[in-house]
Protein backbone atom coordinates (compact mmCIF):
# COMPACT_ATOMS: atom_id res chain seq x y z
CA UNK A 1 0.00 0.00 0.00
CA UNK A 2 1.06 3.46 -0.70
CA UNK A 3 2.13 5.71 2.40
CA UNK A 4 -0.51 7.64 3.70
CA UNK A 5 -0.60 11.44 2.18
CA UNK A 6 0.33 14.21 4.35
CA UNK A 7 -2.33 17.30 5.18
CA UNK A 8 -0.28 20.45 5.60
CA UNK A 9 -3.84 21.44 7.30
CA UNK A 10 -4.16 18.86 9.48
CA UNK A 11 -2.44 19.87 12.83
CA UNK A 12 -4.47 20.86 15.26
CA UNK A 13 -5.75 24.56 15.33
CA UNK A 14 -4.42 27.07 17.46
CA UNK A 15 -7.21 27.20 19.87
CA UNK A 16 -7.28 23.83 20.57
CA UNK A 17 -7.09 22.77 23.98
CA UNK A 18 -5.16 19.67 22.77
CA UNK A 19 -2.21 21.74 21.18
CA UNK A 20 1.08 19.85 21.24
CA UNK A 21 3.53 21.94 18.74
CA UNK A 22 5.74 18.50 18.17
CA UNK A 23 2.33 16.41 17.43
CA UNK A 24 0.99 16.07 13.91
CA UNK A 25 -2.19 13.55 13.35
CA UNK A 26 -1.17 12.87 9.62
CA UNK A 27 2.37 12.45 10.48
CA UNK A 28 1.76 10.20 13.36
CA UNK A 29 -0.60 8.35 10.86
CA UNK A 30 2.44 7.71 8.40
CA UNK A 31 4.80 6.51 10.93
CA UNK A 32 2.24 3.95 12.33
CA UNK A 33 1.93 2.46 9.58
CA UNK A 34 5.67 2.10 9.16
CA UNK A 35 5.07 0.81 12.34
CA UNK A 36 2.50 -2.14 10.54
CA UNK A 37 5.35 -2.99 8.22
CA UNK A 38 7.93 -3.24 10.96
CA UNK A 39 5.17 -5.48 12.87
CA UNK A 40 5.00 -7.53 9.54
CA UNK A 41 8.44 -8.55 9.70
CA UNK A 42 8.52 -9.84 12.92
CA UNK A 43 8.49 -13.99 13.18
CA UNK A 44 5.21 -14.98 15.15
CA UNK A 45 5.64 -16.34 18.57
CA UNK A 46 5.06 -20.30 18.14
CA UNK A 47 1.61 -21.52 19.71
CA UNK A 48 -1.21 -19.91 19.39
CA UNK A 49 -4.69 -20.46 20.31
CA UNK A 50 -4.76 -17.39 23.03
CA UNK A 51 -7.86 -15.46 24.26
CA UNK A 52 -10.12 -13.78 20.88
CA UNK A 53 -9.53 -10.15 21.39
CA UNK A 54 -11.46 -7.03 19.88
CA UNK A 55 -9.61 -3.78 19.21
CA UNK A 56 -11.95 -1.00 18.97
CA UNK A 57 -10.31 1.80 16.68
CA UNK A 58 -12.42 5.49 16.64
CA UNK A 59 -11.39 8.83 15.91
CA UNK A 60 -10.60 10.65 19.29
CA UNK A 61 -9.48 14.27 18.89
CA UNK A 62 -6.56 13.52 16.44
CA UNK A 63 -4.49 11.96 19.95
CA UNK A 64 -2.08 8.60 19.83
CA UNK A 65 -5.41 6.55 21.11
CA UNK A 66 -6.39 4.90 18.00
CA UNK A 67 -2.50 3.98 17.67
CA UNK A 68 -1.96 2.73 21.05
CA UNK A 69 -4.44 0.27 20.16
CA UNK A 70 -3.52 -0.83 16.54
CA UNK A 71 0.11 -1.24 18.55
CA UNK A 72 -1.34 -3.91 21.10
CA UNK A 73 -3.16 -5.31 18.08
CA UNK A 74 -0.43 -6.38 16.51
CA UNK A 75 1.64 -7.63 19.65
CA UNK A 76 -1.71 -9.90 20.59
CA UNK A 77 -1.87 -10.96 16.86
CA UNK A 78 2.02 -12.05 16.67
CA UNK A 79 1.53 -13.67 20.25
CA UNK A 80 -1.03 -16.23 18.40
CA UNK A 81 -4.39 -14.57 19.83
CA UNK A 82 -6.91 -14.20 17.24
CA UNK A 83 -7.71 -9.91 16.44
CA UNK A 84 -10.91 -8.50 15.03
CA UNK A 85 -10.70 -4.51 14.41
CA UNK A 86 -13.80 -3.24 15.55
CA UNK A 87 -13.66 0.17 13.22
CA UNK A 88 -16.29 3.03 14.39
CA UNK A 89 -16.81 6.44 13.02
CA UNK A 90 -19.90 6.63 14.11
CA UNK A 91 -21.18 10.29 14.33
CA UNK A 92 -23.37 10.17 17.77
CA UNK A 93 -23.36 13.78 18.19
CA UNK A 94 -21.69 13.96 21.61
CA UNK A 95 -18.83 13.10 19.48
CA UNK A 96 -19.13 15.24 16.61
CA UNK A 97 -15.56 17.50 17.64
CA UNK A 98 -13.70 14.00 17.63
CA UNK A 99 -13.57 14.01 13.84
CA UNK A 100 -11.43 16.88 13.67
CA UNK A 101 -9.91 18.20 10.30
CA UNK A 102 -8.74 14.75 7.93
CA UNK A 103 -9.10 12.75 11.06
CA UNK A 104 -11.46 10.17 9.50
CA UNK A 105 -10.30 10.23 6.78
CA UNK A 106 -6.65 9.27 7.74
CA UNK A 107 -7.59 6.67 9.92
CA UNK A 108 -9.69 5.51 6.79
CA UNK A 109 -6.57 4.54 5.17
CA UNK A 110 -4.56 3.32 8.06
CA UNK A 111 -7.48 0.45 8.64
CA UNK A 112 -7.47 -0.03 5.18
CA UNK A 113 -3.58 -1.03 6.04
CA UNK A 114 -4.09 -2.83 8.76
CA UNK A 115 -7.23 -5.06 7.13
CA UNK A 116 -4.06 -7.02 5.45
CA UNK A 117 -3.19 -8.26 8.69
CA UNK A 118 -6.45 -8.40 10.48
CA UNK A 119 -10.25 -9.06 10.17
CA UNK A 120 -12.14 -5.52 10.18
CA UNK A 121 -15.92 -4.92 11.12
CA UNK A 122 -16.94 -1.27 10.37
CA UNK A 123 -19.31 -0.78 13.19
CA UNK A 124 -20.76 2.57 11.17
CA UNK A 125 -22.23 0.54 8.72
CA UNK A 126 -24.18 -2.08 11.13
CA UNK A 127 -27.95 -2.03 10.62
CA UNK A 128 -29.80 -0.24 13.31
CA UNK A 129 -32.85 -2.40 14.19
CA UNK A 130 -35.39 -1.71 16.83
CA UNK A 131 -33.65 0.70 19.59
CA UNK A 132 -33.20 0.36 22.95
CA UNK A 133 -35.46 2.99 25.23
CA UNK A 134 -33.98 6.36 24.59
CA UNK A 135 -34.37 7.02 28.34
CA UNK A 136 -32.00 4.46 29.79
CA UNK A 137 -29.29 6.64 27.75
CA UNK A 138 -30.29 9.95 29.52
CA UNK A 139 -27.82 10.23 32.30
CA UNK A 140 -24.95 8.99 29.53
CA UNK A 141 -25.89 12.23 27.26
CA UNK A 142 -26.14 14.19 30.41
CA UNK A 143 -22.57 13.54 31.63
CA UNK A 144 -20.97 13.78 27.79
CA UNK A 145 -23.01 17.13 27.73
CA UNK A 146 -20.69 18.42 31.03
CA UNK A 147 -17.76 16.99 29.59
CA UNK A 148 -18.49 19.31 26.36
CA UNK A 149 -19.47 22.16 27.87
CA UNK A 150 -17.54 21.86 30.86
CA UNK A 151 -20.29 22.92 33.71
CA UNK A 152 -23.96 21.47 34.84
CA UNK A 153 -26.01 24.77 33.67
CA UNK A 154 -24.46 24.83 30.04
CA UNK A 155 -24.98 20.77 30.05
CA UNK A 156 -28.67 20.96 30.37
CA UNK A 157 -28.99 23.94 27.90
CA UNK A 158 -27.10 21.99 25.30
CA UNK A 159 -29.31 18.61 25.86
CA UNK A 160 -32.34 21.15 25.65
CA UNK A 161 -31.01 22.12 22.37
CA UNK A 162 -30.23 18.74 21.38
CA UNK A 163 -33.31 16.08 22.71
CA UNK A 164 -31.71 13.74 20.00
CA UNK A 165 -28.46 12.46 21.89
CA UNK A 166 -29.95 9.96 24.00
CA UNK A 167 -32.09 7.85 21.03
CA UNK A 168 -28.69 8.42 19.18
CA UNK A 169 -26.92 6.43 21.99
CA UNK A 170 -29.94 3.97 21.70
CA UNK A 171 -29.53 3.22 18.32
CA UNK A 172 -25.62 2.42 18.68
CA UNK A 173 -26.61 0.13 20.69
CA UNK A 174 -28.18 -1.58 18.57
CA UNK A 175 -24.82 -0.89 16.22
CA UNK A 176 -22.80 -2.63 18.81
CA UNK A 177 -24.60 -5.35 19.45
CA UNK A 178 -25.08 -6.12 15.40
CA UNK A 179 -21.49 -5.50 14.99
CA UNK A 180 -20.71 -8.03 18.02
CA UNK A 181 -23.41 -10.62 16.82
CA UNK A 182 -21.87 -10.72 12.99
CA UNK A 183 -18.09 -10.82 13.32
CA UNK A 184 -15.53 -13.26 15.01
CA UNK A 185 -16.24 -13.89 18.63
CA UNK A 186 -14.89 -12.09 21.51
CA UNK A 187 -12.95 -12.69 24.95
CA UNK A 188 -11.97 -9.52 25.99
CA UNK A 189 -11.92 -6.36 24.76
CA UNK A 190 -9.87 -3.04 24.39
CA UNK A 191 -12.07 0.11 24.53
CA UNK A 192 -11.06 3.99 24.46
CA UNK A 193 -12.51 6.51 27.22
CA UNK A 194 -15.37 4.54 28.80
CA UNK A 195 -17.40 7.58 28.96
CA UNK A 196 -16.93 9.79 26.41
CA UNK A 197 -18.72 9.10 23.05
CA UNK A 198 -19.46 5.66 21.71
CA UNK A 199 -16.83 4.28 23.86
CA UNK A 200 -20.01 4.62 26.75
CA UNK A 201 -22.40 2.42 24.59
CA UNK A 202 -19.51 -0.40 24.18
CA UNK A 203 -19.11 -0.58 27.94
CA UNK A 204 -22.53 -1.20 28.74
CA UNK A 205 -22.93 -3.75 26.02
CA UNK A 206 -20.17 -5.41 26.95
CA UNK A 207 -21.06 -5.25 30.71
CA UNK A 208 -24.34 -6.84 29.77
CA UNK A 209 -22.82 -9.56 27.86
CA UNK A 210 -20.13 -10.30 29.97
CA UNK A 211 -17.22 -9.40 28.10
CA UNK A 212 -13.89 -8.25 30.05
CA UNK A 213 -12.57 -5.52 28.44
CA UNK A 214 -9.80 -2.94 29.67
CA UNK A 215 -10.28 1.11 28.82
CA UNK A 216 -7.61 3.34 28.66
CA UNK A 217 -6.72 6.81 27.41
CA UNK A 218 -3.96 9.33 25.69
CA UNK A 219 -2.87 12.74 24.81
CA UNK A 220 -1.46 14.25 21.81
CA UNK A 221 1.77 12.69 20.82
CA UNK A 222 1.88 10.54 24.24
CA UNK A 223 0.44 7.02 25.16
CA UNK A 224 -0.78 6.29 28.76
CA UNK A 225 -3.19 3.84 30.26
CA UNK A 226 -5.16 4.00 33.08
CA UNK A 227 -4.71 1.96 36.01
Amino acid sequence: MSSLPVHPANALSPESPYLNNSYRFDLACRQMQARLEAWRRLPMAAGGGGPRAGIILTPWLQTAVPFFALELACELRRNGCPVTLYYDTSDIGVNRNAHTGAETELLDLLVADAARDFPVVDVARSPVRQPVEPGSWQTVAYENAVWLTKGDTDARRYLDAHPQLPRLLAEHQRRVEHALDNSPGVDWMLCPGGAFGPSSVYVRVLQQRGISFNTYDSGPGKEQRDA
